[in-house]
Parts: structure tokens; sequence; C-alpha cells
């Protein structure tokens, strides 16, 4: 270290001392300007030979400090020859420098000496902004920069010196800046682009050069891959003038050029990745901001062409990686670019009045590349938002279009889209199968976690909302045009529940076509034209409950099973909607009718062919249901006020009834639900009185019917359920009916009596009125609350028992304090008598017979 510290003091105080003498004699005017230069000449050359004449004597520290102050003085004396002097003309000057350049490489070959290698570096670089003119030569000057550049990888190549390539490179770069800084133009556009794409090709070179010799050093391969970044940045620069940005074409093919260097030089190694990177995405910026500026009907299909070129060039790459390189780390990040690209075209279309043919094709491409990456990366988040943007594609111009006539025109090129990307997963999958991948487990085709079934899925989904929003917005009187796509969509989707086991596809199907039926019919439906939309409606329907029974008749597709039965309810609402708004509602009872019917016919025939099994209970119930909900519905559809209770409560008191034939909990809880709407209806609803003006007719009227038959049905329902098993709170739910059956009783007595003495239109309920009325109420309540004592003794019902006690307590009370007080006088000492006798009575005879049923 000391030796070489010292020796490069010494040359470089040597040329100090020369440049302090030249000073000395230039200020003093002691030697004349070609005395100067040649003097100068004779130093320089002189401590070359010197310092060669010393290395054979083997002080090589010395002979490079020798030749290195040399070169460096031979540099500037042929600077001063030209800038200072004009001894020279430019191009002598110029052909000086570069012998002494020249010269240079060669002397750090031959004595292995990289500062002189790094001297001639910087003298050759130096050189044409020193000795410039003003005067454009691009051509001689980017030739002498090619030619510099040969020697330097020349030698790098030679001595193993990888550290001139980039510095050569960085050099290149700041001749490129500074030529373009001084003498671009416009007009200029192409021979830029050449320098820009020759020299990137150049280094690029070097490294195959330097790997073919067994050279795989990183410093020929990163200027490979640096160069291009750094050049994207005079793409950028060329699309910023309008006149060019109006005609990019040959800006486009600059800058997927330099992307396709920068994948190239990723792909043969690691270390240029983040480079990668961030040329695709200041690429993408550029694009972006080109897009938004100066994107023009009439440039669109140029522009297209090269939103496709780089959206390849980046897909390209990480599958290549993957493929050819599979000990290397995955490039899922790369997967992201032909999804960027795709938004920028939807932009694209959106900020266009006007798109040509070549849009859709190139959406396509765009959609179907990015979907195989994603499928080949298992990222389940890129195949969804491809998906998307390609629908987004379709809704930027669709929505915009003024009328119905424009969107059923492009509603054939989106039923092709989708077909295509249906397919297009499956295609994917079997060619991965066929190519040696992975066998498929249990039918599905997966990779990764991810399935082909789940990316056709999602690809006949996504259509759904983007009809949606179409029905919405766009006025379609005839609804045929987008129930068709809607029908295609559903077809495709049960496909995949049928062959591919993907039981939520077919629920998913039902939503989206019931979303986009429902936002048609909010929007476009016209109650004088009903018929379509009802066959329509009809044949959704259809669809859904013959499916499963035709096609899945194993139990082991439930998904299909649960979207049959869902089917109807969600159509109903529909169908009941557009029948009442065109023929009114007469007869709308039928609606639910035709539903229940086709739902029992289903049941009866699912019983036949579904195979036994966890899920044929399942099967049966959610068939069973709908036809008990659809016949349920019939009632408050078709009839009114009182006639739905008695309705709901004949239905309830049947289906508890039909569970002992078929033994399936929801009949009974169905039918309880039903008896407990009934009585609430009847006992906790005081509208129930005024459902009509009252009759003439005493006792025979519709309360007798309607309470007398809903207190039939519950205990007729009552002891049907198991009084361990069927509890609620820890109480038989058929206490619970037969405590509802007696309240109803009481409450028709009561009404009965109220309607007897009731004068009016109304019933009126006036316990102090005549003495013959309050009596009236009196013996009743008297007569019915033996009648449930005697009940409770004969069942041996301890509840029946104190309700029918504590109702007769209430009623001795009531007839000797309120019915007998009213007499006054002595009539109020007898009454009081009287309830102590009657009730002395009643524990008499209750205990009685309580102790006969008793066992000794």
């Amino acid at each position: 270290m000391g030796v070489k510290l010292f020796a490069w003091v010494g040359g470089f105080a040597l040329f100090l001392g020369v440049i302090f003498f030249v000073k000395y004699a230039f200020e003093n005017n002691l030697i004349s300007p070609s005395t100067r230069v040649a003097l100068g000449m004779l130093v320089g050359i002189g401590a070359i030979v010197g310092g060669l004449w010393l290395r054979p004597r083997g002080y090589a520290v010395t002979v490079e400090t020798l030749c290195a102050a040399g070169i460096a003085i031979l540099y500037g004396d042929a600077f001063a020859s030209r800038a200072f002097y004009r001894l020279v003309s430019p191009e002598v000057a110029f052909g000086l420098m570069s012998l002494i350049t020249g010269a240079a490489f060669v002397l750090s070959v031959r004595l292995g000496s990289r500062y002189v290698s790094i001297l001639g570096l910087v003298g050759g670089f130096l050189t044409p902004p020193l000795l410039s003119t003003g005067v454009d030569h691009a051509v001689a000057l980017f030739s002498y920069v090619t030619i510099l550049n040969v020697g330097l990888a020349a030698v790098a190549l030679r001595m193993k010196w990888d550290f001139l390539v980039p510095l050569a490179a960085g050099a290149t770069l700041l001749m490129e800046i500074g030529w373009t800084r001084q003498f671009f133009s416009p007009d200029k556009e192409t021979l830029l682009a050449g320098i820009i794409l020759w020299f990137c090709a150049f280094f690029l070179g070097a490294a195959a050069l330097a790997r073919r010799r067994d050279h795989d050093g990183l410093g020929f391969h990163l200027p490979a891959a640096a160069l291009p970044l750094f050049c994207l940045g005079f793409s950028a620069y060329l699309l910023s003038f309008q006149a060019l940005g109006s005609r990019p074409i040959l800006q486009f093919v600059l800058l997927n050029l330099l992307n396709l260097q920068l994948a190239y030089a990723a792909l043969r190694r690691e270390e240029p990745r983040p480079l990668y990177i961030i040329g695709g995405v200041f690429s993408f910026v550029i694009l972006s901001a080109w897009t938004n500026r100066f994107l023009t009907g009439d440039i669109l299909n140029a522009a297209l062409a090269c939103f496709l070129a780089f959206a390849v060039i980046h897909a390209a790459a990480p599958a290549a990686i993957q493929r050819l390189r599979p000990d290397r780390s995955a490039w899922n990040w790369g997967y992201a670019f032909p999804g960027l690209v795709l938004a920028l075209l939807v932009f694209a279309i959106h900020s266009q009045r006007a798109v040509g043919f070549l849009v859709w094709p190139t959406v396509m491409v765009l959609g179907m590349v990015a979907l195989a990456l994603a499928w080949f990366a298992a990222a389940a988040w890129a195949a969804v938002a491809a998906l998307a943007l390609v629908v987004g594609a379709f809704a930027a111009w669709m929505l915009r279009l003024p009328d119905a006539a424009g969107v059923i025109q492009i509603l054939p090129l989106l039923g092709v889209f989708i077909l295509a990307f249906f397919a297009w997963p499956l295609y994917l999958a079997r060619t991965w199968v066929r190519s040696g991948g992975e066998k498929p487990k249990s039918g599905e085709v997966e990779k990764a976690g991810i399935s082909a079934a789940e990316l056709a899925a999602c690809a006949a989904i996504m259509p759904f909302f983007l009809l949606v929003a179409v029905c919405g917005k766009v006025p379609l009187p005839d609804p045929s045009p987008v129930f068709g796509l809607v029908f295609l969509l559903d077809i495709l989707l049960l496909g995949i529940v049928r062959f591919r086991k993907m039981d939520a596809a077919a629920l998913v199907a039902l939503a989206g076509t019931v979303m986009v039926q429902a936002f048609w019919h909010g929007h476009n439906f016209q109650a004088e034209a009903p018929a379509v939309a009802l066959c329509w409606y009809s044949l959704f329907y259809l669809v859904f409950l013959l499916f499963p029974l035709l096609l899945c008749r194993g139990t082991e597709r439930l998904g299909a099973w649960r979207a049959a039965a869902a089917a109807g309810p969600l159509q109903y609402l529909l169908v009941y909607r557009a029948v009442s708004l065109a023929v009114g509602r007469d007869y709308i009872g039928a609606v639910p009718a035709a539903y229940a019917a086709s739902s029992l016919a289903a049941l009866m025939f699912a019983r036949a062919i579904v195979l036994p099994g966890e899920g044929r209970k399942s099967v049966l119930a959610y068939l069973g249901g709908v036809a008990l909900f659809f016949i349920t519905l019939i009632i408050p559809v078709q009839f009114q006020k009182e006639w739905i209770t008695f309705g709901w409560a004949l239905e309830g008191a049947a289906l508890v009834w039909l569970y002992s034939r078929v033994p399936h909990p929801g009949l009974k809880a169905w039918g309880a639900g039903l008896l407990l709407v009934a009585f609430a209806r009847l006992a906790l609803n005081p509208a129930v009185l005024s459902y009509h003006p009252r009759t003439s007719a005493p006792l025979w009227n519709w309360y007798l019917l309607v309470y007398g038959v809903s207190a039939a049905c519950m205990w007729f329902a009552a002891p049907r359920f198991s009084a361990d098993e069927d509890r609620v709170q820890g109480v038989p739910v058929g206490t619970y009916l037969n405590v509802f059956g007696v309240v109803l009783a009481f409450l028709l007595m009561n009404i009965e009596i109220a309607d007897f003495f009731s004068k009016g239109p109304a019933i009126t309920f006036d316990f102090s009125g005549s003495f013959s009325q309050d009596m009236t109420y009196s013996l009743a309540w008297a007569l019915f609350s033996i009648a449930l004592v005697g009940f409770g003794i004969a069942r041996s019902s301890q509840g029946a028992r104190y309700g029918g006690l504590a109702l007769l307590v209430a009623t001795i009370g009531k007839v000797f304090l309120h019915d007998l007080w009213r007499l006054g006088q002595l009539y109020r000492v007898a009454s009081i008598v009287g309830l102590a006798v009657v009730l002395i009575l009643v524990s008499f005879v209750y205990q009685r017979f309580l102790n006969e049923k008793t066992p000794a």
C-alpha cells in the first residue's frame, strides 16, 4: 500500500509540476504556443516511454504511475492545442484524443492497470463535449462512442474488469442525454430511437458474448437491463411532444422493445428483476399519461397494438420464468400487468365516443391472457379482477348507449365473450393435464387451490351484474335479448353443477337470474304487454325446478335441489306482480296454487327418483316446505279477513295430522306456527269484531264458524304433539294448544252473548247493562267453568281443574258482588250468604270427586 501511495503521489506531483511550469511559462510568455504544445507532447510521451523502460526492471507501480501521468498530460495537451491556441482543427484534435484513448486502452492491457483504463474511459468520453463545435454530427459522434464502447468491452472481457462495462453504459447514457438536450427536435425522432436501440442492443450483445466465453459476471448483465430502464425516459420525453404524441407508432415500438430487453435480461439473471419491475411500472405510467392526453379515435388502433404487445411481453416473462427456471421464485407480481393494461383499455373505451371493431378482440386477448396467468399462478384475486375488467369494458361502452337498439346490437358480442371466457379455463386445465401437469382430484382440474371450474363459473357470474346495470339504465320494453343471455348463463352454470360438481353455482345462477329479472321488471315492465315477460319467468322457473329432477337424481347435488326449491318463491314475487297488474286480483290465488301444484308434483317425483341417503330427507323437506308455503299463501292472497284465519287453522291442523304419515319435524313446526297465528288473529286482534256489520240472526254467524273451527283445530292438534319431546320453555306444545282452544271457546261464548244483546251494526260488550244480560254472562261462565273442571277431573289435568276453579270463583264473585249487589238492601245480604254457601258446596263437591279419582 505504501509503495502505491508514494508512487501515485509522485506521479500526481509530476503532473502538477508540469502544469505549474506551463502556467508560469504562459503567464510570462516565455514559450510560444506551438512550443508549449510540442513540449507537452514530449513530456507526455516521455513519461510513457520512461514507464515502459522501467517495466522490465520490476517497478510495476512506478511504471503504472508514469504511464497514467503521461496519458493525462497528452489529453491535456491535445485539448489545449485546440481549445486555447487554435493550432489544429477540431477534426485533428478529435483524432489526437481518439488515438490517446486507444493508446490508453492498449497500455492498460499491456500493464494490467485498471487506473489507466479508467483514465482512458474518462478521457475518451470527455473528448466530444470538450471539443464540440456546436454543429450536430450525430452519426459521427455515436460512431465514435460505439468504437469507444467496443474498446472498453474488449478490455473488460480480456482482463475480467467487469466494472468498465457499467461505467461505459453510464457514460453512453450521458452522451445521449447531452445530445438530446442540445440538438434534438421532433423531426429527429427516428434518429434518437435508432441511437437508443443501437446502444441497448450493443450492451445486450456484450453480455451474450461474455456468456459465450464463460464469463457470466454481473458487470456485463446489469448494464443490459439498466440502460433500457433509463432509456424509457427518452420514450416519455418523445411522447411529451404534441406532434409526436399524436403519431405515436415509433414511440410505442421503442417502448415495447425496451421492455422486451428488460424482460429478457431478467429472464437470464435473477439480479435484474427489480429493474424489470420498475421498468414495467414506469412504462405503464407513460402509457396512462399518453392515453389521458393524446388518445383519439384516429390512433386508437395503434394504441391497441401497443397495449397488447406490452401486456404480452409482461405476461410471457413470468410464465417463461416458471417454465424455464423452475428453481427461481415465482414472479406473481408480473401477472398484474395484463390486468393493468386491461384497466387502461377500459378507460380508453370510456373516453371515446366511438370504438372500432378491433377493440373487442384486444379486450378478449388481454382478458384471456390475464385469466390464464391467474390460473397458472393460482391467484384467484387476479382471475376475478381480469373478469371484472372485461365486464367493465362492456359496461363502459354499453352504459353510454342512448337507446335499446345499441344495446341489442352488442349483446350477441357479449354472448360470444361469455362462451369464450367460460370455455377458456376448462381448455387451460385440459391442456395442463395433457402436458404433464398434476392429475386432477375428484374430477376437478386444480392447481394450487384454484380450479378451472371456479374460473369458468366466475366468467359466467360476472355478466349478471352488467345486465343488471343495463336493465336499470337502458329502456328495454322487450326483455328477450337480455333474458336470452341470462338463459345462456344459467345453462353454463348448471353445466358446471352437473359435470364439475360445484353445487354453489346453481344458487348463484338463480340469484343472478332473479336479480336481472327484478331490475328489468322494476324499470321496464308494461302491464299492457305481460305475455313475453310471463313466458320468460315461467321458463326460468321450470329450468331450475326440472334440472335436479332430470339431471341430478342423486342427493349429492343438494345445491341444485336448494335452487329448485328457492326458484318458486323468488319467481312468484315477479309473476304475482305481473299478473295482478295485467289481469287484476279477482283470481290471483291461482298463481300460488299453480306454484303449489308444481311443487307437489316435484315432491312426488323426487320421492320416486332420489336415491336413499343422508340428503333424501333434506331434498323432500325443501320441496315439501315450498309446497306448504304456497298452499299457505293461497289463503291470504285469494281471501280476506276471517277466511285467512279459518284457512290457516285448518291447514295447521292438517299439517300436524300429516306428520303421523310423513314424520318430518318441519310439518309439526309449520302447523304449530299456523295455529299460533290463527289464535293471535282471533284473540289478540280487536279489529276482528269489525270485519263485518252485525247481522240479525243470533248465534248462527261467522263467529261461530271461525272461532269454533279454530278451537276445534287446536284441540285436534294438541294430542299429536309429544309431551316429552315437543316443549317450549319446558311446557309441552300440546298444553299451549289446549289452552289456546279453551281461550277461543271462551271468547266465542262471550262474543255470541254480546251479539245477542247488542243493538245496531256493531257488537258491544256491556257488563253493567241489564240484569238479564249480566246473569247470562254469569251463567255461561259458570257452565263453562264447571265443564272445564269436569274435564280436568276426568282427564286428570291439574291445569284444567285449576283454570276451571279460577273461572268459577270469578263467576261466583261476579254474581254475588256485582249482579245481585246491584239489587240493593236485603239482596246484598242474601248474596253474601249465598256466596259463602256456594263456595262451601263447591269445595265439598270438588273434594269428593277428587277423592274418587285418587286410588286408595
